[in-house]
């Protein structure tokens, strides 16, 4: 028995209020707690992990899940290096470490380092590395931290935005998603590429559903900047004649330099034939 587990005995000897035992048998024993009424009428939910420490003192339960950890209901999944769940009813749920969401529900997935999760509202936050993939919509999400609000559809997410979509691609430093009605509102130094085209402005409004973008304050952008910055076969094809034509130019050089070799000193002979007419001349006159 290791040290943990033989303090953790101890005080449960001494106030039954704490005990680290199997996973498996703390599902019973949530039944006993929260009640059989109870779990009919909210949702019941399952937990497990390789090692499991639960505080049953009244409002202050609290359990703790380490390895392989997590959580599951009907329509959703969390797992994670560690989860601890709390509250009344135990509401709450933080996971740490290689953090794995599955919602079926509203049909999207989500990975991060750290998740605090509420099952009464269904809303989450995530923060570390925060991919989201929207399956719905057929988004990807990433940032630094992810607020997501169940009762609006909404998704607030910050620090180095990234959002990638069918021929879309997105950078800001903060933006707000609205599922619902597939509108995404980029601030914060946005950029917005969509097709062969790049826009920015203070505030960048795109709908989606019907294709529009809408930009707020200073505009700029550029049309077909995509096929200008990335070279393409042509410029490949022209940087790879350029040695091509320089060897041409040399051979030409050094074949006009033979030839101008084997040939007579023009510009000698030519002095002296002058020179021998104009004597000529001179004397028949």
């Amino acid at each position: 028995m290791s040290v943990h587990e033989r303090h953790a005995t101890s005080r449960w000897a001494g106030d039954k209020r704490f005990r680290t035992v199997p996973a498996a048998v703390w599902v019973v024993l949530f039944w006993l707690v929260l009640g059989a009424p109870a779990l009919e009428a909210t949702e019941r939910f399952e937990f497990f992990g390789d090692r499991t420490t639960v505080t049953l003192t009244e409002d202050r339960e609290r359990t703790v899940l380490e390895g392989n950890a997590g959580i599951r209901s009907e329509d959703l999944v969390i797992e994670a290096d560690r989860v601890e769940i709390y509250g009344a009813g135990f509401r709450y749920a933080v996971a740490i470490g290689n953090v794995e969401l599955v919602d079926t529900k509203r049909e999207f997935t989500l990975s991060s380092e750290r998740l605090r999760y509420d099952r009464d509202s269904e809303n989450l936050q995530a923060e570390g590395s925060v991919v989201l993939e929207d399956e719905r919509n057929a988004i990807t999400v990433r940032g630094g931290f992810l607020e997501y609000r169940s009762d609006e559809e909404l998704m607030v997410v910050q620090a180095a935005v990234r959002i990638y979509g069918e021929d879309l691609e997105t950078r800001s430093q903060l933006a707000r998603y609205r599922r619902d009605t597939e509108v995404l509102e980029l601030s914060g130094v946005p950029e917005v590429r969509r097709g062969e085209d790049d826009y920015r402005a203070m505030r960048i409004v795109i709908d989606l559903d019907r294709d529009e973008v809408t930009m707020h304050g200073r505009v700029s952008g550029a049309i077909g900047s995509r096929a200008e910055d990335e070279p393409g076969e042509e410029a490949d094809e022209e940087a790879a004649e350029e040695p091509a034509a320089e060897e041409s130019a040399d051979e030409t050089d050094e074949s006009a330099a033979e030839e101008s070799a084997d040939e007579p000193d023009e510009p000698e002979g030519g002095a002296r034939e002058s020179g021998s007419s104009e004597a000529e001349g001179s004397s028949r006159e």
